[in-house]
């Protein structure tokens, strides 16, 4: 498993914002009939942020390709942290995240499915949702501010 290395910040947080932090994996476990995406993570109790602008993007990377496969995960930190086998261990909370790569799922991730020539335009709408309408309070921007391998979106 790896984290996105890119991260940019924006001290002007007027208008929708919307942040993501990715996670991948190199392989699939094929079970039954479908491939399935498995990735385990763990992040520090205090550092847990379930906000509604922000997000995980969850993939497979093809390394023959050098790219991702489809479909992506867009998932709200909210879902994420819910309903990824959350457990915690001390002072630090791990997820497991599982999902079937099958366009016909019936998984729980599958509303969650996004091919990535189409992730653009999902994130762009996020950003209409009423939720994400609001600039985020000041000590949101702190705390999101404060993780690594963020990338932050708005509408300008």
């Amino acid at each position: 498993m790896t984290d996105a290395t890119s991260r940019c910040t924006s001290r002007e947080t007027s208008g929708p914002t919307w942040r993501s932090r990715s996670k991948s994996a190199i392989f699939l476990q094929h079970r039954f009939r479908s491939y399935n995406l498995a990735i385990n993570f763990h992040v520090p109790k205090d550092r847990l942020i379930s906000d509604p602008s922000f997000w995980y993007l969850i993939m497979c990377l093809d390394l023959a390709r050098m790219g991702s496969r489809d479909p992506l995960f867009l998932v709200s930190s909210e879902d994420m942290h819910r309903h990824a086998s959350p457990r915690l261990v001390g002072d630090t909370w791990h997820f497991g995240f599982h999902a079937s790569m099958s366009p016909d799922s019936k998984d729980h991730w599958r509303p969650s499915q996004v091919a990535a020539k189409d992730l653009g335009n999902r994130v762009l709408q996020l950003l209409t949702e009423p939720r994400l309408r609001m600039a985020p309070s000041d000590a949101t921007v702190q705390e999101l501010s404060r993780l690594e391998h963020l990338v932050w979106v708005r509408r300008s």
